[in-house]
This record gives structure tokens, C-alpha cells and sequence, in this order.
């Protein structure tokens, strides 16, 4: 017996889809689709039933698009039927009645040896794929998935006997959507006209039967994207972190008030005693402390002024030699802004199912030559197209050290680093190697910034050997004669000590800032560190990492063990 049913073909034109390339700029997430409409008018045998798969695409602005696209450059689908096993337990096999290998097939790519793209309008038309997507199915309870972009001949370097999706036993549970061979960069070949698009796999889901035979079908992008980002660094600004950076070292290493004080102490006893001779009523150590009291906090203050004064003039002559120095420097700092790509080492989902549950996840891969942009002012970044699941950036490292911004760089400053090769200076500075973990969803963006905190020494040890900082030893240009006449006799033991002093406290006072044979500084020995490239490295951070939304999630930074 023969039945017949009537299908509106009209709706069909319901049907409507697009697609928006992905960067560092914001983007939305695809919201519920429409209706599907039913197809035309046909007769079905008994216990059949006509099924409509109209798969409907969306841009990421949740708003529907009418016209050409070329993001989906080949389109098929797997159907599965549910049935039971022996136990009696529900599951989805692959559905293929006649086990032929084009079932399902929509369109496939023409770009596999690096053709243009081709363009489909959405929302597809049946008539203009020869009705694939109409099947007549046995009466039952069934289950589709449209796959896009994900037809092995899409990438190149693909190992063999490696498929994008691997069907296995059949079962929905077990099939498998595999990570291309050649890594996340397979997402961006190249086209023979020299350009890069973006190869985004697309998954589409839902259950259907004969009371439900035009599912509602949303083709959503099933990649996530991660972009990383770091700040801009100033030069001046660079070098005053380096300036205080070490002037901190040396404050908390040798010119600790600890320190001055003991220096003090011993070298005013050896001026004190043969000025003073019998006529002290306290012991020497009692006046001498007093006045390391008075002379303490003035000269601390006038050591650190004339530390800072020097170390900034060597760090500026280290850092600025040559010509074009500032410049050079920048470039340095920020290679981000001077090389074309940066290599990055990654740890990421290597498969996941249909449930888009991961599978199986990676041991760290190094994905090289990732382009870096700096769009629109806004940091240099780049980005890294993955399935979704954790991941971990464990480095980003520069590619090209050769390149002609940072190479001239690393000439200009090439005298002051002659010890060390061009891969290692350039790592120095700009790379980054905390590594940065969180678990990305499917659809989604993140975006992480990489913060400065400080440029410091790599070893801030002194040199026995190297630079020392010369401290000016007449205290008439540290201490105010005045000042220090009027706390001296404002000291009841210090003033009554010194009336018997030639001179009186007057006398005390011109000995000390004038000319003295043996220095208050004597034996204060301030050696600087290594303050050369090869002995500097950038101190920064990651920032929060946000989804598109700017909603914040948890991430583990520097808990890697490579």
C-alpha cells in the first residue's frame, strides 16, 4: 500500500545561514535556530518515512544571513539509528543502508590542492544538491549529525590512515572527531592566490522520526580560539624598572642601614679617639653611637640618591650604546611588534566525540610560525584555533630571530653582549615561558594579556670584579653644618662631652665635613652587578583570562611541569 504525503516546499526558503571570520575583536556566540520546513510532494512506501536535513548556519553576531558564504567548504552527514543490544539497552549506530561510501555527502571541498574557495548560498536549496539532504528512512527513531570542514583531503600533511572523523564500531558514542595532523595551524592553509583563511570545523545535531521529520538543525562552529596579547613597553620606562631594580638590590645587599651604621661606627672611633683623648666622662661608644644616631638617616639618604644617580648613567650607557639606541631597544623589549610570527608550545585536546566530550588529549606540541598582528593600536597578539578542552600554553617563544626589526636591534647592541648568540638575546627580554592553563568550551573565545611587572637582573649578585660605585666622601656636601651643630647641641651627653673639645661643638662639627684623613664611607664597598643584556630578563605576568562575554574564568598560571 502506498501512502502519500505533501511537503511545503516553500519553507525550505526559511532556511538561512553565514559565517564570520574569528581575530582578536569581539564576537557573539550562535543563538537557537529555525524551523525546518519539508520538501516536495512524494510518494513513500509503507513503513517508510521522507526525512528533510536542512542544516541552518549562523554568523557569530546572532543574526541570521542571507546570501553567500564561504566558511563551510564541504558538508556531510552521518545518520544513526537507535536500536538495542542484547542487554536491552538503548544506543545510536551508524546508519548507511546500501554501505555506500557518498551517502551523506552534501558538497565536498574544491580548495583540497589549494584552490580558491567556493562560495554556497544559505540557506541551501535541496534542489541544488540532487536531494541529499531528503532521505527516505525505515520508520523509526534516528539521529543526525552535519559535519563542516571536515573532510580529510581539506588538510595537508595529513598522516596516513589518519581520519578527521573516525566512525570505529559505529556506535555514537565512539565516534571520534580527531585534531588534523599537522596541528592547530592546519586551520589556516593557504590558498594558491597566496592567501589564509580559516578552515573551522562545524557540527550540527538532532534527533528526528516520522512524527518529527524536519528537525531543527544549528550548524555552530566547534572550534574554540584562545588570544594572547602582551603590553607595549616603553623604553624610558624600561629602563627606570632596571635603574630601580638594582638600586633595590644594592639598598637591601650593601647599603642596608645595618650596614651604614657599622661602617659609621667603626670609622668614627678612629677620628673620635685622638680628638677627644682623657677628656670623655662616658665611654667613647656611648658618644660615638650618639652620633651615628644624627648622621644615620642624611647620609643613607644622600648614598641611595648618588647609587641611583650612578646606576642610571651605566645602565643607559649599557643598554643605549650605538646608534639608533632607543630604538633598538624598543625593538628588543617588544619583538611582538618587529617579527612576523612567534612559536608557541602547547598542550591541548587531541580528539573529542560527538558529545564534544574530549577523548584523548596531546603531549606538549610546538606549533611554529604563528602569525602575530597588532590590530587597530591594540597589542601585539596572536591566536590559537584548538578543539575545545583543557589547555595549556606552556611557552611563546620568537620565530624569527633574523628578522630585520630585531636583527638590527641585536646589532646595535651587540657590543655589550658579544658572549652570547642571537637565539638566546632575543630570548632574554620578550619570551614568555609561564605557562597558562584553563579548560575552553566549545564556540567560545578567550583572550589573556601578558602584563609587564619589572625588568630586573637575572643575578643581581655583586661582581668582585666589576663595576664600583664611587660615594662622594666630603659630608660638607651630605650634612648641613648648621643643622648638625644644632642636634649635636641639642644632645645632652654629646654637648657637655665635647665644652672640654678645642673648639667645643663647633670644633667636632669642622672636623667631620671638613677634609679628614680617614673617611666616614672608608671600607664601604659597593660593587654593582652584571649590568649587561645577558644578565636581564623581563618579570611579567599573565593577566585574567575573559570569554567573549568578559565573564572571567579560573585558570592555573606556572603550574606546569614540562
Amino acid at each position: 500500500m502506498i501512502m502519500k504525503m505533501k511537503y511545503n516546499r516553500w519553507l525550505l526558503m526559511l532556511m538561512c545561514a553565514s559565517f564570520a571570520f574569528t581575530g582578536c575583536e569581539k564576537e557573539d556566540l550562535p543563538e537557537n535556530g529555525t524551523e525546518q520546513g519539508t520538501g516536495n510532494e512524494t510518494e513513500v512506501p509503507e513503513g517508510y518515512f521522507v526525512a528533510n536535513l536542512m542544516p541552518t548556519t549562523y554568523d557569530l553576531s546572532r543574526g541570521l544571513v542571507i546570501g553567500e558564504s564561504t566558511a563551510v567548504q564541504s558538508l556531510r552527514f552521518l545518520i544513526f539509528k537507535k536500536e538495542k543490544d542484547d542487554d536491552g539497552n538503548e544506543k545510536y549506530m551508524y546508519y548507511n543502508p546500501n554501505n555506500d561510501a557518498s551517502f551523506g555527502i552534501v558538497f565536498e571541498a574544491t580548495n583540497q590542492s589549494g584552490l580558491v574557495n567556493q562560495t554556497h548560498i544559505w540557506p541551501l536549496d535541496g534542489n541544488d544538491y540532487n536531494g541529499k539532504l531528503t532521505v527516505t528512512l525505515p520508520v523509526g527513531d534516528y539521529r543526525v549529525v552535519f559535519l563542516g570542514n571536515m573532510m580529510t583531503d581539506q588538510f595537508t600533511d595529513q598522516e596516513d590512515n589518519s581520519e578527521i572523523v573516525y566512525i570505529g564500531n559505529g556506535e555514537y558514542d565512539n565516534v571520534r572527531i580527531n585534531l588534523p595532523s599537522a596541528g592547530p595551524q592546519a586551520f589556516y592553509p593557504s590558498l594558491t592566490d597566496g592567501s589564509v583563511y580559516q578552515n573551522a570545523f562545524y557540527m550540527g545535531a538532532a534527533d528526528f522520526n516520522i512524527n518529527n521529520p524536519s528537525p531543527k538543525i544549528v550548524l555552530q562552529r566547534l572550534l574554540s580560539q584562545s588570544c594572547f596579547s602582551r603590553d607595549l613597553i616603553d623604553t624610558k620606562d624600561a629602563v627606570g624598572m632596571l635603574v630601580q631594580s638594582i638600586v633595590d638590590q644594592i639598598k637591601d645587599g650593601q647599603l642596608s642601614t645595618d650596614i651604614v651604621k657599622g661602617v659609621l661606627r667603626t670609622n668614627l672611633t678612629k677620628i673620635l679617639e685622638p680628638l677627644l683623648g682623657d677628656i670623655l666622662l662616658y665611654p667613647l661608644t656611648t658618644v660615638v653611637d650618639r652620633l651615628v644616631n644624627i648622621l644615620l638617616g642624611d647620609l643613607v639618604n644622600a648614598l641611595h640618591e648618588a647609587v641611583l644617580e650612578q646606576v642610571t648613567v651605566l645602565v643607559n650607557n649599557e643598554l643605549k650604546s650605538g646608534s639608533y639606541n632607543e630604538a633598538a631597544l624598543y625593538k628588543i623589549l617588544n619583538p611582538w611588534s618587529t617579527v612576523g610570527s612567534i612559536d608557541a608550545k602547547v598542550a591541548l585536546a587531541k580528539s573529542i566525540d560527538l558529545n564534544r566530550r574530549v577523548k584523548s588529549y596531546s603531549d606538549p606540541l610546538l606549533i611554529e610560525n604563528i602569525t602575530v598582528k597588532e590590530d587597530n593600536d591594540k597589542a601585539p597578539n596572536f591566536t590559537i584555533t584548538s578543539l575545545n578542552g583543557p589547555f595549556t600554553l606552556i611557552e611563546a617563544k620568537v620565530h624569527d630571530t633574523d628578522a630585520n626589526g630585531l636583527n638590527n636591534a641585536i646589532e646595535v647592541l651587540r657590543p655589550a653582549v658579544s658572549e652570547i648568540d642571537d637565539a638566546l638575546l632575543a630570548g632574554l627580554l620578550i619570551n614568555i615561558e609561564t605557562s597558562l592553563a584553563y579548560t575552553q568550551e566549545s564556540n567560545q573565545r578567550y583572550t589573556t594579556k601578558y602584563d609587564l611587572l619589572n625588568l630586573k637582573l637575572t643575578d643581581s649578585s655583586p661582581q668582585d670584579k666589576g663595576e664600583t660605585i664611587n660615594i662622594e666622601t666630603a659630608l660638607s656636601k651630605v650634612l648641613d653644618a648648621k643643622k648638625l651643630t644644632t642636634a649635636i647641641s641639642g644632645d645632652g651627653i654629646l654637648s657637655g662631652v665635647l665644652s672640654g673639645l678645642l673648639g667645643g661643638v663647633d670644633g667636632l662639627v669642622n672636623s667631620l665635613l671638613g677634609p679628614l684623613e680617614t673617611s666616614l664611607l672608608e671600607n664601604l664597598d659597593l660593587r654593582l652587578p652584571n649590568i649587561a643584556i645577558g644578565n636581564i630578563s623581563l618579570d611579567g605576568r599573565w593577566d585574567v583570562t575573559r570569554q567573549d562575554d568578559n565573564t572571567i574564568i579560573e585558570t592555573e598560571i606556572g603550574g606546569y611541569d614540562n
